[in-house]
């Protein structure tokens, strides 16, 4: 396959136009500019070819990139697509403008041509005024071809509110094979949304186009490139809107978190303030960032999709640093592949983070995998994989293709970025705040996670204690499970005392710590099993009637008998079986289950029994 990337606003042609008068803005020539433009795609030999092979009205997309949200305008650019390359599929959308004043934006339409030697592309728009992102979906997954040629799907959309995950999760209920790669429309104010897509088939003010790529042969590489790591405890969701109004957070309004962690106030600054600390969600094995918009008087965060109730956020940070390197290792492996076309999405917030000089230098990675590659940016990234993913935010995506075979001769590609080597330097003083916050959040996790331990777990045998089991049985309770697949047992140790009356509580301890292997050996992963105190323990089975628990019961039991224990030889355990019945509490099961010890004991120790 082929990419041709053309700027209108950087061809020659243009330059040499825009100089015939200085009182009038190069824009205003844009229909001529573009014409000229197109007539360069027009005359390149790989589409020559394929309209001469009659294959062009399927393995020719024309990807358009627009930063005037402008309908009007929008209609002449199809139009001049329509006289100059009939034959070629189109999908447009516009591009974001400044969300800083010092942001530089994408100002000139910029088409990148795709020519398919092998394989083939479908276009289908779906106009989302009259329905919702999941009915559409429903009617993609309808109309993909067969899996077998199934690859890949290019996808745009417009209207910030339409998120795209809906229509994903739709698609790949049935296609799970599918990845997604694309971008949210953006518009020149971030704050007055007038994001549009447009095919042959019209503009949408609300609407989702996706490009169904159908090969034998084609081969991709999704890169997903972030370098936000989170800071901070999980946050949880406790209410939200399907609009992306974000409205509480741990039972408080969304807007205390920024208030409370960084003294953010709502004001004309919020997005400045807030911007480089996106919140962090894990999707998949993906982390996920999500970028607040803007916020309402009554507390609420405006996202570009739902986070749903219940989801775990974090606060997140990066340096430079993480970025650029994370990205370097990648165009290096994209380089690697050795694409024949590149795609890049990338959020204008990497933009208001780095800088336009290291944003620019980011970008400028991928060009040593594929020179013609191009790069948009809209309100958000769209990557769907096996991994995870979805609707991104912060996050610079790479997509390479490839219909042919690899050079085995080339040299592996490898970038020097002088900025990323370690030299002894002035470290700034962000840069030292960065790291002082990354440090203290490891010492803070690490205690977090100390004490998580030891209130969860006993810490001489390594097994749940009483109050972990409480919560345990509590929860299992909870979901109502059918009368008798819940069973529980405890057991003891039969005359425990003569053992550290003889050999001393340090060999009491062992003996403790020994019986707990010997026990993990005869159980199943899944069962939770605990200490309750002294020399007693509790095993909660699940998924098992009280017969299959005395079975379990018996087995361990004799294991115990026949197993040699140091120093003090062979020991013996009492068990008391019992399942869970209707009404059930934990305290009352637990009480049953100690009365059948106690019944185990009475008949004369080293057997079940059960009630």
């Amino acid at each position: 396959m082929k990419q041709i990337t053309l700027q209108v606003g950087r061809s020659p042609k243009v330059l040499r136009g825009a100089k015939k008068s200085r009182n009038i803005a190069p824009w205003q020539y844009r229909d001529q500019y573009l014409k000229e433009v197109l007539e360069e795609l027009a005359a390149n030999p790989a589409y020559i070819q394929a309209k001469e092979e009659g294959r062009a009205e399927k393995s020719c997309l024309l990807l358009m990139f627009e930063p005037v949200c402008d309908e009007s305008w929008i209609a002449k650019e199809m139009a001049l697509v329509e006289e100059v390359l009939p034959e070629a599929q189109v999908m447009l959308l516009t591009t974001m403008g400044k969300l800083s004043a010092e942001n530089e934006v994408q100002v000139e339409t910029t088409l990148s041509l795709l020519i398919f030697e092998k394989s083939e592309v479908r276009l289908f728009s779906y106009d989302c005024s009259d329905m919702s992102a999941e009915e559409a979906g429903n009617a993609f997954a309808m109309s993909l071809s067969p899996s077998e040629r199934q690859k890949g799907v290019l996808m745009i959309t417009s209207d910030v509110t339409l998120g795209p995950e809906g229509f994903i999760k739709r698609v790949l209920s049935s296609h799970p094979e599918v990845l997604f790669f694309g971008t949210q429309a953006g518009t020149e104010d971030i704050l007055l949304d007038r994001s549009l897509t447009a095919s042959k088939k019209g503009i949408l003010k609300r609407g989702i186009i996706c490009g169904e790529i159908l090969s034998d042969c084609m081969e991709y590489m999704p890169v997903y490139n972030l370098g936000w790591k989170a800071l901070g405890k999980k946050l949880t969701v406790t209410g939200s809107r399907k609009n992306g109004l974000l409205d509480e957070v741990d039972h408080k309004p969304a807007l205390d978190v920024y208030k409370h962690y960084l003294g953010v106030e709502p004001n004309a600054y919020f997005f400045d303030n807030t911007s480089a600390f996106p919140l962090l969600i894990q999707n998949g094995v993906m982390p996920v960032a999500r970028v607040a918009l803007n916020y309402t008087d009554e507390g609420s965060m405006m996202f570009a999709t739902e986070i749903p109730v219940g989801t775990q956020v974090s606060l997140s940070y990066a340096k430079t640093e993480y970025l650029l390197q994370e990205s370097k290792d990648n165009a290096e492996r994209m380089a690697d592949f050795q694409p024949e076309a590149l795609l890049l999405t990338a959020c204008m917030n990497r933009r208001v983070f780095m800088g336009n000089e290291k944003a620019c230098r980011e970008e400028a990675y991928y060009a040593n995998a594929c020179r013609e590659y191009h790069c948009v940016s809209g309100f958000g990234e769209i990557l769907c994989t096996k991994d995870g993913g979805g609707q991104l935010n912060s996050s610079l995506l790479a997509l390479g293709m490839r219909e042919n075979a690899k050079d085995p001769e080339k040299e592996p590609c490898r970038i020097v970025d002088p900025d990323l080597t370690h030299q002894v330097q002035l470290v700034p003083l962000s840069d030292r705040l960065v790291t002082f916050l990354e440090a203290s959040t490891e010492d803070l996790s690490s205690t977090v996670n100390d004490l998580e331990r030891l209130a969860q777990y006993d810490p001489l045998t390594g097994l749940y204690n009483r109050h972990k089991m409480d919560q345990i049985l509590s929860y299992e309770l909870a979901k109502r499970r059918k009368e008798k697949d819940l069973s529980l047992l405890m057991f003891d140790i039969d005359t425990f005392k003569a053992v550290n009356d003889n050999w001393g509580r340090e060999a009491g301890d062992e003996i403790l710590r020994q019986l707990s292997a010997t026990v993990k050996e005869c159980i199943r992963d899944g069962d939770a099993f605990a200490r309750w105190g002294g020399e007693e323990f509790l095993l909660l089975l699940t998924s098992a009637e009280i017969e299959q628990a005395y079975m379990v019961a018996e087995r361990i039991r004799e294991r115990v008998s026949s197993t040699v224990y140091e120093p003090c030889g062979h020991i013996t355990i009492s068990i008391g079986v019992t399942a869970v019945r209707e009404g059930d509490s934990p305290r009352t099961i637990f009480v049953r289950a100690d009365q059948a010890l106690y019944d185990a004991k009475q008949k004369g120790r080293n057997c079940t029994s059960m009630r």
